[in-house]
C-alpha cells in the first residue's frame, strides 16, 4: 500500500487511471467534485483529507504551515488541532504533537484514535440495545405474527408460532458498523500499538453480526432514537 501527499489545490502525480476514476466519481457534500480530474492532469481541491483507494493512501493536507522542510508534519498537526477544536475528532494536544511527530500519514493516526477511542468505550462497557427478533417458536413469546403464520403453507400447525420479541443484546447496527471497521482497518493499519488495539476490538464483537455497511446505516445508527433498535430473522432452517 503506497500513500500519495499532496496539498489543496496542488497536482496529484502516479495515478492510475483506475485511480482517476474512483475520484472522479466523488462528491462533496453539495455533490460538488471533490478533485478535478483532466485528461492531462488531476488536482485537489479546497476539501483536505484522506481518500483510500485500492492500492493507494491518498492524502490532501491544508496549506498551513511554517517551515517548507516540515510543512507535512505541521499541516497534519493543524489539521488534528482544528479537528479537535470543533469537537470532530477525539483528540489531545499532547496526543497531536507525539503522532505526528512520528511523521506518518493522516490516515495512520486516524486509524490509531479510532481504535484507541473505541477500545476504551467498550472496555467500559459494550453497547446493547433492544432489536426486535421475528422467529418460529414452539411457545408464544412477544407479539403473534398471525398474518404471517397464516401464509406458510404449514401454517396450521399447532407446535410451531410465528412472533416478534424484544432482545436486549449486543448485536445491534452501531457494533455491527464498528466491527465493519474494525475487520477493514486491520488490513490497512501499519502501527504495531494500533494493530494489537484492533485484534483485541475483533475479540471484543465476536458475538456481533458481520455486516456490509450501506451509506445510510451510518445516519441510522447515529440517531440516538432507532441507533441501537434493529430487526433480525431468527435462521429458520431447521423448522
Amino acid at each position: 500500500m503506497r500513500t500519495l501527499s499532496v496539498f489543496e489545490y496542488g497536482q496529484i502525480e502516479g495515478l492510475t487511471p483506475a485511480e482517476k476514476n474512483l475520484l472522479d466519481q466523488l462528491r462533496g457534500p453539495r455533490n460538488e467534485s471533490l478533485f478535478e480530474v483532466g485528461w492531462r492532469e488531476t488536482r485537489a481541491t479546497s476539501f483536505v483529507g484522506v481518500v483510500q483507494l485500492p492500492q493507494t493512501t491518498l492524502q490532501v493536507l491544508p496549506k498551513m504551515y511554517r517551515h517548507e522542510d516540515a510543512k507535512e508534519c505541521e499541516a497534519t498537526a493543524n489539521l488534528l488541532f482544528l479537528l479537535s477544536y470543533t469537537r470532530k475528532l477525539d483528540v489531545t494536544e499532547p496526543e497531536i504533537s507525539r503522532l505526528t511527530a512520528q511523521h506518518a500519514p493522516f490516515s495512520e493516526i486516524l486509524f490509531w484514535i479510532f481504535a484507541h477511542r473505541l477500545w476504551n468505550a467498550v472496555h467500559r462497557e459494550i453497547l446493547r440495545g433492544y432489536v426486535t427478533i421475528e422467529d418460529r417458536l414452539d411457545v408464544l413469546k412477544g407479539r403473534w405474527l398471525v398474518a404471517a403464520q397464516a401464509d406458510r403453507p404449514d401454517g396450521w400447525r399447532r407446535d410451531r408460532f410465528d412472533v416478534a420479541y424484544d432482545e436486549f443484546t449486543e448485536d445491534n447496527l452501531p457494533n455491527q458498523l464498528f466491527k465493519a471497521t474494525v475487520h477493514r482497518l486491520s488490513r490497512w493499519a501499519q502501527w504495531t500499538d494500533t494493530r494489537r488495539r484492533l485484534t483485541q476490538l475483533r475479540a471484543v464483537f465476536t458475538d456481533v453480526a458481520d455486516v456490509t455497511p450501506q451509506p445510510h446505516d451510518f445516519d441510522q445508527a447515529a440517531n440516538p432514537d432507532i441507533g441501537c433498535r434493529g430487526r433480525h430473522r431468527a435462521n429458520e432452517g431447521h423448522l
